[in-house]
């Protein structure tokens, strides 16, 4: 605003029109001083100071007059904030010179606008001048004259510059461009990120001299000086915000085409500078300078290479960067990309010169003696373990990336592979230098060597073709290249396996104190230390790699060692790491070298030990399993291969005598073809025969248990033990505890790619039965009945809560409102609760609480929920149309009648007592249910038919029931029917007892049947590429017994996994009273999609396959994948707290305590459109009694809960909602049991969790007149009474097998 009052206390000689213009002539004079100032001073050396701040006596003297003059003004003026102009001139009146820490050399940091910003902003605050004058305005008119200098210039760039980058979003446009690609500018502009002089030329001499001081790259490196990431220092925050505004105008956030421009115009510059940042004279930020290298490489690699080679500056700049700074800044992974770049430019011209170019800066390396150095780096520093664990990391990173790359074998020579072991085993684990290394490096060196030689084992390595480029990891994305690495691999386990004698003595022998360590075993007194933790996995490594000359490694191991070794196991007996090593070294002696066993055994007496050693624990400990299961591995495994070699003997003998000494040939059972002799038969197709049976007999030799020839290694371990009165007594104990048992002590997870043959080896001679051990499980209630007891994962929750319906009561009004009404309404699936509160019977109270969860007591009360899932307008909805493929089952045992329980246990299995006997054959009820399934399916329905036993026949490919011929179906089925012989063994009708299924199950292919049902598909999904999503695919195999093994599982898992569109679900029907598998089944449901129905009579098969009642469009109609429902307390003061103690019901019950800390319920699981998934099977909660709340103004408790839910619909829509939900308690002190159901539900957890703590108590009990037997019998007794009583509440006849079981083992 204008001001025309004059001021009359002004000299006669100055005059102002107004306030305005005298504040901008101060100002103008402010700035004219301080360019002056600028201009003039100097420091000692006769040279413009501008990197460092200078003041001399007599600018300050200006200054203190000028302060002096400009407080008048501004008094005049009437503007405070000018006072920050004269606090700037009063830190020039005091400032004091200072010598930069870290400047080197005098000369470089000259003419660097960013230091001459931060030594402005570093001046002491506050400072005040104590000599003030009243002289007259100064005259800058000789200080300065209108035409600009070449230092002004430069100022007035900076100036820019800086003002360019303090933008909100600096950006680099095309006229921005010609302003920074004059090279006083270029250099003035990468000076912040420098901090360096912007005179900094590769090719000025004096440049050279400064940045070529010499460094000493065989000394430790230091991370002192290293500037840390965050700091309180004005100066330092200055220039890291430019440096940084500046990484962000030349990096990938801002990738334009200027900006490629000016990083191909000036890539020389760019790169001198970014390089620079790791000199010792500069302080730049690393960070910043590995972004800017990294778009250079990526824009412009040729020209990037070319610099690097080219000039002795930049090649300088660049090993300083390489050698001392891979630490820093994450430039370990520029440096990687920089090695291992592979050029994808379409041009080929430009991709020839890079790759020279960059062949040339490898062979830079190469004669740097680059990796040798890494090496020497990985444990060379003592000071600072980060260091070498950096350098490390990048050693593995980088063979990594070379190993698939050609142009990086200039860097690995093959005298490295020495050289590598050596340096860090040698030096590194070691320590032969006898330097004091950490534990850290010295570990970290042993795992850099097992990963290295794990890299090196591959003779080809995987890679994605073009990643940048790739979208997704498919068959044609990926290349299988040449390992280059190799070649070193012999060399390296040879130099390794000269270590083993000084790896053996560092494990038994090596010194260190360790402090005791406590362990959820107790107390570790003297632990094993991760030193000799190495040293023993070294020792298993260097056998394994070996593979099968894994026996010369083994003798280079001294034979006192495996004395100490199993002495140690008995110290270590907790340590698994220990024990895995421990246990391979073991069954690799057992195969290749069994001296050592044979000397463990009979000079050590390790039977004897292990069995004592295990009987005389109060606590099982890790070796207690790792011993049962070694022992029984050692005996059964050595007596199967013992009877192999006299069934080959036995076999021979018989070729021997064959008529006219002719030896048979194998003939394969499923492929067999009647013949008779004297038929044509091409020579070529015995020679093709004979060259199949010598590869079997390779394959043979290949699996043998021994594979060493030396007459000091042919010791039988089956005949020792049977010789030993040791064994005998604790034979059938051993192979008890197996069979309950699984022991996971394989092979230590290092993914070694040349061991995979050796463990495959040992896998068939160790667990060659352990998937048909683990996978044909007896149900728990027949082996009770047959007088044994079941192990605890035979005992399932979820198995026998699954085999009971729990018809659904009608909820209360109030409940109803409540529960079910408050969900969002376009929830296709909501769940609904009952709530119960009960006394604990005493039987199941524990001495040390309840399992070992709380303190229970007999009179404290349970609080459990049971959890309806209900599927809104289940009764109108109907299943989608559907492609269904028919796996039938005709093998011999089909022929046989459906099989009913006995007559004393009918009414158990929902049979009827005067139900006739079935008439017909499993295979003809079959064919009736077919027949009423093909009636029932829709005109626009597809359906394919296959039926199998040793071979697959594909009766119907899948076609719609419209254009099908059903009577020709129908036919050949019929016809099949026909082929039983009702009189054979194992049929109803013949006087001996009936077969099991499975005994008439050998050579049955499932897997066959079921890929031959995929392959139907996959010819109709190529029929249907642009088919909508308005099919349900699924596969109905009907068969009279489960396939028990994992590889069927895997087949319908994988096909589960599909799209939508292309998913392909499973059902099986179980007929004719096939045995349930509750262990199997399990892991079978836990598959999308699929579901099981096991009708116990041919009636209820029919009327599923009629559809009444809707069964049949239930079973094959899935509504809802992924259910998750989890329950929270809804109070931010028990958030901590767990809402419920136990769940029951549930398919992953070993996850309990996962699911238990995570409030989850349901979990992968899938709901059916079926009626029947409505009552059977139900999921019990009990509730945590922590979160029990009482209301005094109505003196009750209650609990309150927050439900969520969400899942996924069958076109892959996802749902979710949540409630808060609140349950009263009643006063009363009785029992209170909203319905039937949950009553039901608690009296069968209770049956199974007392059959659970009576099979875990069974070691206690050695005879039932001992006092633990004596206390269980009493137990169960009393349970029984229970049990009843709560019987005639339920109103179900089937609990009666659970009291026939529960009298059977009190009869035990």
């Amino acid at each position: 605003d204008d001001d025309d009052e004059e001021d009359e206390d002004d000299d006669d000689d100055a005059y102002f029109d107004n306030v305005s213009i005298r504040k901008a002539i101060l100002l103008c004079r402010y700035c004219s001083l301080l360019k002056c100032w600028m201009e003039e001073d100097v420091d000692g050396h006769g040279q413009h100071a501008r990197s460092f701040l200078n003041v001399s006596q007599k600018w300050k003297k200006i200054f203190t007059e000028f302060v002096h003059y400009f407080k008048q003004e501004m008094a005049i003026i009437g503007d405070d904030t000018l006072v920050k102009e004269t606090d700037l001139l009063r830190k020039l009146v005091a400032f004091q010179k200072q010598i930069h820490k870290n400047h080197k050399s005098p000369d470089i940091h000259r003419n660097s606008p960013p230091t001459m910003i931060a030594q402005a902003a570093n001046a002491p605050k506050n400072a005040s001048t104590t000599t003030r004058t009243a002289a007259a305005p100064l005259s800058t008119s000789s200080a300065c004259d209108d035409t600009l200098s070449p230092r002004q210039a430069q100022s007035d760039i900076t100036d820019l510059i800086i003002t360019f980058l303090d933008l909100p979003d600096p950006g680099i446009s095309w006229k921005m461009i010609e302003f920074l690609s004059n090279e006083p500018t270029t250099n003035i502009f990468m000076s912040f990120l420098s901090r360096m002089p912007s005179s900094l030329n590769a090719e000025d001499p004096a440049c050279i001299a400064s940045l070529q001081s010499d460094i000493d790259y065989a000394a430790n490196i230091c991370d002192v000086d290293t500037p840390d990431l965050y700091s309180t220092n004005g100066n330092e925050i200055r220039l890291t915000q430019l440096s940084y505004s500046l990484m962000r105008v030349l990096s990938n956030e801002n990738y334009s085409e200027p900006v490629k421009s000016l990083l191909a115009r000036k890539c020389s510059t760019i790169c001198l500078h970014a390089l620079a940042v790791f000199h010792p004279s500069s302080t730049g930020n690393a960070y910043h300078a590995r972004v800017i290298l990294e778009s250079c490489l990526g824009c412009n690699p040729k020209e990037l290479f070319q610099c690097l080679t080219s000039n002795q500056t930049m090649k300088h700049l660049l090993k300083c960067a390489l050698f001392r700074n891979i630490h820093k800044g994450n430039m370990n992974s520029f440096f990687l990309d920089l090695i291992c770049y592979r050029c994808q430019s379409p041009r080929k011209l430009y991709k020839q010169q890079t790759q020279l170019h960059q062949q040339k800066m490898l062979q830079m390396l190469a004669q740097w003696n680059f990796i040798p150095y890494v090496l020497t780096q990985c444990h060379a520093n003592i000071d600072d373990d980060n260091i070498c664990s950096k350098f490390s990391t990048f050693f593995i990173d980088l063979a990594m990336r070379c190993a698939s790359n050609t142009l990086c074998s200039a860097l690995f020579k093959a005298e490295h592979a020495t050289l590598i072991v050596d340096e860090l085993i040698g030096n590194g684990l070691l320590d032969a230098q006898h330097r004091p290394c950490s534990v850290w490096t010295r570990v970290q060196c042993t795992q850099t060597l097992i990963a290295f030689m794990d890299i090196c084992s591959r003779p080809s390595v995987l890679e994605q073709v073009n990643p940048a480029h790739s979208n997704q990891m498919d068959a044609s994305a990926v290349d299988d290249r040449p390992n280059i690495l190799h070649s070193l691999f012999a060399a390296l386990l040879q130099r390794l396996q000269q270590y083993i004698p000084q790896l053996a003595h560092l494990v038994i022998h090596h010194e260190q104190y360790l402090a005791p360590m406590a362990t959820t075993h107790g107390v570790i007194a003297r632990p094993f230390g991760q030193i000799k933790l190495n040293g023993l996995e070294l020792l298993t490594v260097a056998a394994d790699f070996a593979q099968f000359e894994c026996g010369q490694a083994l003798a280079k191991i001294p034979i006192s060692f495996f004395k100490d070794l199993l002495s140690s196991a008995f110290v270590h007996c907790t340590n698994n790491f220990f024990l895995v090593h421990f246990r391979r070294l073991l069954h690799l002696s057992m195969i290749f070298r069994r001296r050592i066993l044979k000397y463990l055994f009979l000079e050590q007496d390790m039977l004897t030990r292990l069995i004592e050693f295990r009987n005389g624990e109060s606590t099982r400990s890790d070796l207690s399993a790792y011993a049962v299961q070694m022992l029984f591995d050692y005996y059964e495994h050595d007596k199967a291969a013992l009877e192999k070699a006299q069934a080959q003997a036995q076999a021979q003998a018989q070729e021997q005598n064959a008529p006219n000494g002719k030896p048979r040939h194998r003939q394969n059972a499923s492929n067999y073809s009647t013949s008779t002799y004297g038929s044509d038969v091409d020579d070529d197709d015995d020679d093709e025969e004979d060259d199949e049976d010598e590869d079997e007999d390779e394959q043979d030799e290949q699996l043998q248990s021994n594979f060493s020839t030396e007459a000091e290694d042919q010791w039988s371990i089956s005949e020792y033990f049977d010789s030993s009165d040791v064994w005998l007594k604790h034979k059938a104990t051993v192979i008890e505890t197996v069979a309950q048992t699984v022991v996971v002590a394989d092979v230590p997870n290092w993914d070694m790619g040349q061991s995979s043959k050796l463990d495959e080896l040992i896998s068939s001679l160790l667990r060659a039965e352990e998937d048909d051990d683990t996978s044909v499980q007896e149900p728990f209630r027949e082996k009770i009945e047959n007088g044994q007891l079941p192990s605890m994962n035979q005992v399932s929750y979820h198995s026998v809560l699954n085999e009971y319906e729990f018809i659904r009561d009608t909820p209360h009004q109030e409940q109803k409102t409540l529960l079910d009404c408050h969900w969002d309404s376009s929830l296709l699936c909501y769940p609904s609760f009952s709530f119960a509160r009960s006394q604990i019977p005493a039987e199941l109270v524990r001495a040390h609480g309840d399992d070992g969860d709380g303190d229970a007591q007999a009179d404290m009360f349970q609080h459990f929920l049971k959890i309806d899932l209900h599927v809104k307008d289940i009764e109108q909805r109907r299943r989608n149309k559907l492609n269904l493929v028919l796996l039938l089952d005709q093998s011999e045992s089909m022929g046989n009648h459906w099989h009913l329980p006995s007559s004393s246990n009918t009414a158990q299995y929902g049979v009827k007592p005067d139900c006739e006997p079935p008439k017909k054959t499993k295979m003809e009820e079959t064919v009736a249910g077919v027949a009423h399934m093909l009636r029932n399916l829709q005109t626009d329905d597809r359906v394919g038919v296959i039926t199998f036993d040793h071979d697959v026949n594909v009766l119907q490919p899948v076609t719609s029931t419209s254009e099908m011929d059903e009577q020709k179906l129908m036919t050949a089925l019929q016809e099949i029917c026909a082929t039983y012989d009702n009189t054979a063994p194992g049929s109803n009708n013949s006087d001996g007892d009936e077969e099991h299924p499975s005994v008439l199950k050998s050579g049955i292919d499932f897997d066959a049947a079921f890929d031959a049902a995929t392959d139907l598909f996959d010819q109709l999904f190529q029929r249907l590429q642009n088919d909508t999503n308005e099919y349900d695919n699924r596969i109905l195999i009907i068969s009279d017994y489960l396939p028990q093994n994992m590889s069927f599982v895997n087949l319908i898992k994988t096909c589960s996994e599909y799209t939508f569109n292309e998913r392909i679900c499973t059902s099986f029907v179980a007929i004719g009273g096939c045995t349930y598998n509750s262990l199997f089944t399990d892991q079978l449901l836990r598959n999308r999609g699929f579901n099981y129905y096991a009708p116990s009579t041919p009636q209820a098969f029919m009327e599923m396959t009629s559809n009444k009642d809707a069964a049949f469009d239930g079973l094959v109609t899935p509504l809802i994948y992924d259910l998750c429902l989890t329950l929270k307390s809804p109070h931010k003061h028990q958030k901590t707290l767990n809402c419920f103690s136990h769940i029951y019901g549930i398919q992953n019950e070993s996850k309990q305590k996962t699911l238990i800390q995570c409030g989850e319920i349901y979990k992968n699981d899938t709901l059916f459109l079926s009626l029947r998934a409505q009552t059977n099977g139900c999921v019990l909660i009990e509730l945590n009694n922590q979160m029990l709340r009482y209301d005094d103004q109505h003196e009750q408790a209650h609990f309150d809960i927050k439900v969520d839910i969400s899942f996924e619909d069958r076109d892959s829509r996802f749902f979710e909602d949540s409630q808060q939900l609140s349950f009263a308690c009643h006063s009363q002190e009785m029992d209170y049991f909203e319905n039937v159901c949950i009553r039901k539900a608690i009296l069968l957890q209770r049956y199974i969790k007392l059959l659970k703590q009576r099979i875990e108590d069974d070691v206690k009990i050695t005879d039932t007149q001992t006092i633990e037997g004596t206390k269980w019998t009493k137990k169960l007794q009393k349970f029984i009474a229970y049990f009843k009583n709560e019987m005639t509440h339920c109103h179900d006849d089937h609990l009666i097998r659970e009291l026939n079981v529960l009298q059977k083992l009190s009869n035990f």
